[in-house]
């Protein structure tokens, strides 16, 4: 071994400038395959291809067209009315016009567009809502001529204005583009521009946004600002922690650029395999240029030790290299581990992240054994950083010390707090609510509560009824038993007045003779909507039937609630569908219902993923050490702090999303990495016949220096990330840094006690050399 060992990583120090070129051959081509990365934000991304859910929303839309609005409410206040004046009335029509004319835009409904109904002798007309003397009119005058107007648009609440007339409401319904996001992003950045350039909000006017195209857009463009702002923070600040911590310019450079080099060879793979960008893997930057550092840092620290002693750069890049790739394999393996567990995931995007991370954590284990050796090879001079060298290894000898000391009661100690945070953890469950997604102070949290207090709710829950035959949605039967089932949603909590075809029969009825019963016939309903079209409305009615007249649409308004909340109120449809309405048929849809049925699958995945890391690194454990105790050793510093992480979870309200899910899969990874440097540097000073104490203590002078450092560096990028706008990126970026103190504090003070503790047993720890020789 030791001879293919010199062969390899000789030829990779005698032959370094060829190393660097070919590496950096690599590095440029690797570029071209990013521009087929494109991104993507939609519900049904979330759910394989097989799952009943996804194909009941493919189904509505095939049935009633794209149902994806960009919702605005409106007014400006004034001493008259918020919207009964001019200022607002107008820039409703404008906005409503501008929308209109949009190329994204199938239709918009407002109230400068909305139509009241006036029949003659057999004859219908629709007369607009506001008329064009409305808008040069003010005061008493257009609030009375408003008012009855309104009051004769008997549907004009929600879907106009709200209750209180205190709000108009603008209602852009968005043309479907399958797996793109761009197209919300554009619609939604025009408007804000077209609001700007006209200047609206200087003259007092007030707006709120929903829907779910504001939604993708708004995520979209925060993960887009995160990257640019975030990014250059992270290296700047990892530029000032390596330069503190290995001491040389010539040295803090190599971990930057071998991070530089992984990220863009990464985004190569996942523009080469077709991975798009999500709101998942939005962040898998940060991570990577963290994590890439870490390997670099011990090679640096150790190659420095060595050149200090010999002063020949070759032979001590050489020996850097013989010393700690077993050490960076098995620490790559286990990374590689977590990452690569996410891929079991049923949600793809969750299945793409975990190979483009796995694959980076290997690209950055190659590059580090060849690019960073090679180039170490040409560092004449070591470091002599005194901060380094003198006060910080005496601090974690002083810990590792007390702990060895006291290694008892550390353990104990430690015992009954995993167990009272793994009490907390247990009541974690999972929440994919948009609204968790924002910070409650941004423009997105926002229209969301707006629109849930003023209309019922942002979102809603899309119904599609089976009539059972061509045109049977005319029948007077099923409409009959479409209303029954109508009025059952509408007394559901915390959901708005459901809306369907429903109404517009009535209210036609109501025109033509007087009362707000369905109509009698089949004839007489389709003798309605007849008269209706040939008026050539705004709203035409065709999504709210199939085109071939089988399918009834019912769209029900909900507000944002909790999953536990949630799911009752589902649990409480289908238990109504099944038990009252089986005969309707009834497929249950919409982005509320894909966005519960995620949920299922987070904690299913988070389950099954942490699962199949924690066996996985467990065998690699045993493999490294070849023992079953120091197997089970090694796991303990990392699984203590993952536990008591989920347990400040629970304390603090936070829920289990995209963000969260993975953390537990991805840090078991990362925090079992040092206890294995850790334990390697025990293994070979006890081989060397010192006592445990003496071995702790090397290691902690030289293993234990470096797992500071890279501890600090991987806390540094996860609190870069936990000031991104998107809160599954923050909750992430905060608990993958407190696991990581945590396994920083394990190994101080956890790991020396329970060597402590084994070692005075009859059947001490068996260093690698010794179990080999067996």
């Amino acid at each position: 071994m030791n001879g293919l060992l010199n062969s390899i990583f000789g030829s990779v120090v005698n032959y370094r400038k060829t190393t660097l070129i070919l590496s950096t051959l690599i590095f440029l081509i690797s570029i071209i395959p990013m521009k087929n990365i494109y991104m993507l934000q939609s519900q049904e991304m979330w759910l394989p291809d097989a799952d009943t859910t996804l194909g009941d929303f493919n189904k509505i839309r095939e049935w009633f067209g794209p149902n994806q609005y960009l919702t605005i409410g409106v007014n400006a206040p004034s001493e008259t009315h918020p919207v009964y004046n001019p200022v607002t009335l107008n820039v409703v029509n404008e906005i409503t016009e501008y929308l209109d004319g949009h190329e994204l835009v199938v239709k918009v409904s407002s109230l400068s567009n909305h139509e009241y109904m006036v029949s003659g002798t057999g004859t219908l007309w629709l007369k607009d809502i506001v008329t064009e003397d409305d808008y040069q009119t003010s005061g008493p005058e257009l609030i009375k001529n408003m008012t009855e107007q309104v009051q004769a648009a008997l549907l004009s609440k929600p879907s106009a204005l709200n209750e209180t007339e205190s709000f108009a409401r603008i209602s852009a319904l968005i043309t479907f583009r399958q797996d793109d996001v761009l197209h919300h992003v554009q619609i939604v950045q025009d408007l804000e521009a077209y609001i700007k350039e006209q200047g609206y909000e200087e003259q007092g006017v007030i707006f709120e946004f929903s829907g779910f195209p504001y939604i993708a857009a708004k995520t979209t463009l925060n993960n887009m600002k995160d990257q640019s702002t975030l990014l250059p923070t992270l290296l700047i600040l990892l530029l000032v922690m390596l330069r503190l911590v290995l001491g040389r310019w010539a040295y803090t450079w190599m971990p930057l650029v071998l991070a530089t080099m992984t990220t863009i060879i990464t985004l190569g793979f996942m523009g080469a395999m077709g991975f798009p960008l999500t709101m998942v893997n939005a962040s898998l930057p940060l991570i990577i240029i963290a994590i890439s550092v870490v390997d670099s840092v011990h090679l640096i620290s150790h190659f420095n030790h060595h050149l200090s002693h010999s002063n020949n750069p070759t032979q001590s890049a050489l020996e850097t290299a013989k010393s700690l790739w077993r050490p960076c394999l098995f620490t790559t393996l286990t990374t590689v581990i977590g990452f690569i567990s996410l891929s079991v995931s049923e949600m793809l995007p969750v299945s793409e992240y975990g190979y483009a991370a796995a694959f980076s954590i290997v690209i950055a284990y190659i590059l580090s054994m060849t690019f960073i050796i090679a180039w170490l090879s040409f560092i004449k001079k070591p470091s002599s950083n005194r901060m380094s060298i003198e006060w910080l290894p005496r601090i974690i000898n002083y810990w590792a010390t007390f702990a060895m000391k006291n290694s008892r009661v550390v353990l104990a100690s430690t015992a009954v707090i995993v167990l009272a945070f793994a009490g907390l953890a247990s009541n974690l469950t999972a929440d994919a609510n948009y609204l968790r997604f924002f910070k409650q102070n941004s423009s997105v949290a926002s229209g969301i509560h707006f629109f849930d207090d003023e209309f019922g709710g942002a979102n809603s829950l899309e119904f599609g009824l089976d009539s059972g035959s061509e045109n049977g949605v005319f029948e007077p039967s099923f409409l009959k038993r479409a209303d029954a089932f109508q009025n059952r949603i509408n007394l559901l909590s915390n959901a708005g007045p459901a809306q369907s075809l429903l109404q517009h029969l009535k209210n036609l009825n109501n025109v033509f003779v007087g009362t707000m019963d369905l109509p009698s016939s089949a004839n007489q309903t389709a003798q309605y909507l007849f008269l209706y079209a040939s008026n050539n409305p705004i709203e035409d009615l065709t999504d709210l039937r199939s085109f071939d007249g089988r399918y009834f649409r019912v769209t029900l308004p909900v507000k944002h609630r909790d999953a536990s909340d949630m799911k009752l109120l589902l649990s409480e449809v289908d238990d109504l569908i099944e038990n009252e309405f089986s005969d309707l048929n009834i497929t249950v849809s919409g982005d509320l219902y894909l966005q519960h049925q995620t949920e299922y699958y987070i904690q299913a995945n988070l389950i099954e993923s942490f699962s199949i890391a924690l066996a996985a690194i467990a065998i690699c454990l045993l493999i490294v050490f070849r023992s079953i105790r120091i197997g089970v050793l090694a796991l303990i510093p990392s699984l203590t702090p993952l536990i008591i992480a989920a347990g400040l979870m629970y304390v603090f309200g936070v829920y289990l999303d995209f963000g969260t899910m993975i953390v537990a899969s991805i840090t078991i990874g990362i925090a079992v990495d040092d206890t294995i440097h850790v334990i390697n540097d025990y293994q070979q000073a006890k081989s060397a016949g010192k006592s445990a104490e003496e071995a702790m203590f090397i290691s902690m002078n030289h293993a234990g220096l470096a797992v500071f450092a890279t501890s600090i560096i991987l806390m540094i990028a996860f609190v870069v990330m936990s000031f991104s706008s998107f809160m599954p990126n923050v909750y992430f970026g905060i608990f993958s840094a407190v696991i990581i103190l945590g396994a920083l504090v394990a190994n101080i003070i956890c790991l020396p006690a329970l060597i402590k503790v084994l070692e005075s047993k009859p059947r001490s720890l068996k260093t690698v050399e010794a179990v080999e020789g067996n």
